[in-house]
């Protein structure tokens, strides 16, 4: 990931590139990385690390701003972008015309930096699918904006503090996006946001999940199919061109799915798949990966999850962010994915995260209440009520009452929703309540708060899908290779088409992600193509607890987390000394979580 540190000041008539130099040199220092200017301007310096692999761009903009990441045109095809002329860069005056010009022609992975008349005023704008981090933070007479905290934690005087209700919310909704960050100074430029830079600076959000779903595909599944299929092809195909090896993730349906698209890129990239199983009948799905790889003619490595290969001394010295981790990742370690990339050579991971969400999985009868909320026609009333019953797990009967409920007397859209989301074990782990509107929308995304009569079930899509913060799955390991992902099923393109489909098309013929398995029927043997079933990592939590039940001891016992009085000293002995308490159903991944948080924690609390 291409990393950037800008600095900004209030007076653009004042000089200050020696200051900033000279900022630049301590955080060099400190961090052993090259730094170099990417772009200057009155009131603003924007500097990159030297060495980019490729795929990660710097795009110089004829007026003076920068575009950082990797920039794609919208134009059919997908082509890499470069400004070509004053018309192609939107040459307004304004930073915020500019950058709604910008969002509107482009995608990829991107922030950029636009500076504004006479240097009076700059913009900030983040990619919709927040390829690249952009956070915030004031220091001193500076406005700093960087794509990584850790680098900013260098500058002198500068206390970060950590924010404990809003890690209450991060740890009980992990996979959402918010509105701030877990750090009381640092704030982040979200998705799909325009940051001004004037003042105090105002806030716009340029892209809209909610304006692009109301914009609904009204074609039948079949056709709605041969578009899913068509943009993810080229999806894929624009993600990858600028790789050679490809070290791809197979696993269930959506990886499945990704691996005929690498297959068909124009680039013709050099493709590996990997699928990592444990010894336990849940956990060993190769006879799937075996007859998937077979079908598309590409070498499969098969790689057990070793418990031993985890060192929780390396994860605890990974690259932080300004929030927690969604989770602790034992998989990426127990597998060793890093050391197999390094040793096939690959230069990208490729991954069928998020398909789940996109390509809608749903626990709930959505369908049929969307049918209904969108008074669509009344002939297929009855096989969606059906389909919704199968595809929810409930009986006929009840689907019917609830599709009558939300006809005539919907209950708010937000409540209910958020309601069906499991805040899981670790709450049983919190010394106290979570405090009143932990769930409010207050705490999410500006783009993600909802319409009281808006589609239930597209809403549970915009919310899991939406603003999909990859960067929150990547681990950054000190003296690893750092290698890049793409995760074309959370891309822009993709996730806009998506939104468009309605969610009993999704959920085609009763079962989840039922349209994708019809699109892409052609190109998966039947088994996998009908495939519903999940692996899972059976065993590995529970060896790897039983090896680190010392570290794992101290680091939540006394950790900073049981000291500020977040975790509860007494439920964690009692889950660490093996007694099994009846109200926490609780298993060793829930206390690997926890160690996550407390490590992050014990990074910024230090």
């Amino acid at each position: 990931m291409l990393r950037f540190v800008a600095f900004a000041w209030r007076d653009p008539r004042e000089d200050r590139t020696e200051d900033v130099r000279r900022r630049m040199a301590g955080i060099a220092a400190a961090d052993g990385r090259a730094w170099s200017p990417a772009c200057r301007a009155p009131g603003l310096e924007v500097w990159h690390e030297d060495g980019g692999a490729e795929g990660r761009e710097v795009v110089h903009l004829p007026d003076g701003g920068v575009l950082l990441g990797r920039t794609l045109s919208r134009a059919d095809g997908f082509p890499e972008w470069a400004p070509r002329s004053l018309t192609d860069a939107a040459s307004s005056p304004d930073p915020g015309k500019k950058a709604e010009w910008l969002f509107a022609n482009l995608w990829g992975g991107y922030v950029g930096f636009l500076p504004g008349q006479a240097g009076h005023s700059f913009a900030v704008l983040r990619d919709p699918g927040g390829g690249l981090p952009c956070y915030r933070v004031r220091w001193r007479d500076f406005d700093l904006f960087a794509s990584n905290v850790e680098a900013l934690s260098f500058l002198p005087d500068l206390k970060l503090s950590v924010d404990l209700e809003a890690l209450t919310a991060s740890v009980l909704l992990p996979l959402v996006c918010k509105a701030g960050t877990c750090l009381n100074e640092v704030e982040e430029v979200l998705p799909g946001e325009c940051l001004s830079v004037t003042g105090e600076g105002a806030r716009r959000f340029l892209w809209d999940p909610f304006a692009i779903s109301r914009n609904v595909l009204k074609v039948g599944a079949g056709e709605a199919a041969e578009l899913m299929r068509d943009r993810l092809l080229e999806t894929v195909d624009a993600l990858v061109r600028p790789y050679r090896r490809v070290l791809h993730n197979l696993g269930g349906l959506d990886s499945s799915i990704l691996l005929p698209c690498l297959k068909a890129a124009r680039s013709a990239p050099d493709i590996t798949c990997v699928n990592f199983y444990t010894e336990s009948f849940s956990g060993d799905e190769r006879r799937y990966t075996r007859k998937m790889a077979a079908h598309a003619g590409v070498p499969l490595v098969e790689r057990r999850l070793e418990p031993d290969r985890v060192d929780l001394d390396i994860w605890r010295g990974q690259e932080m962010g300004p929030s927690p981790p969604a989770m602790f990742d034992a998989l990426t370690l127990a597998g060793d994915v890093h050391g197999l990339a390094e040793e096939l050579a690959a230069d990208v991971l490729s991954y069928g995260t998020g398909g789940d969400s996109v390509l809608f999985q749903a626990p709930y009868i959505f369908p049929a209440l969307d049918y209904v909320a969108a008074r669509a026609p009344a002939g297929k009333l009855g096989r969606t009520a059906l389909e919704a019953a199968q595809h929810g797990g409930r009986s006929l009967a009840s689907t019917v009452v609830e599709m009558v409920r939300e006809r005539f007397r919907p209950p708010p859209c937000f409540e209910t929703i958020v309601s069906l989301i499991d805040p899981g074990a670790v709450a049983y782990y919190l010394e106290s309540d979570p405090p009143a509107g932990w769930r409010s929308p207050r705490r999410l995304h500006p783009g993600l708060e909802p319409e009281d009569e808006f589609p239930k079930g597209k809403y549970y899509q915009i919310l899991a899908s939406s603003f999909f913060d990859v960067e929150s799955h990547r681990y950054r390991f000190p003296r690893r290779r750092e290698v890049d992902y793409i995760c074309p099923l959370v891309a822009q393109p993709f996730v806009e088409l998506c939104l468009q489909i309605p969610t009993w098309q999704l959920a085609d013929g009763g079962i989840s992600r039922g349209l994708a398995r019809r699109a892409f029927r052609k190109d998966l043997p039947r088994e996998i193509a009908g495939r519903t079933s999940k692996s899972s990592t059976e065993g590995v939590y529970e060896r790897l607890f039983a090896r680190n039940l010392p570290a794992l001891s101290e680091a939540l016992l006394d950790g900073v987390l049981v000291r500020a009085g977040f975790f509860s000293r007494e439920r964690l002995e009692t889950a660490l000394s093996g007694r099994r308490d009846p109200l926490a159903a609780a298993d060793p991944a829930t206390l690997f979580d926890l160690y996550a948080w407390e490590a992050w924690a014990s990074r910024w609390g230090a």
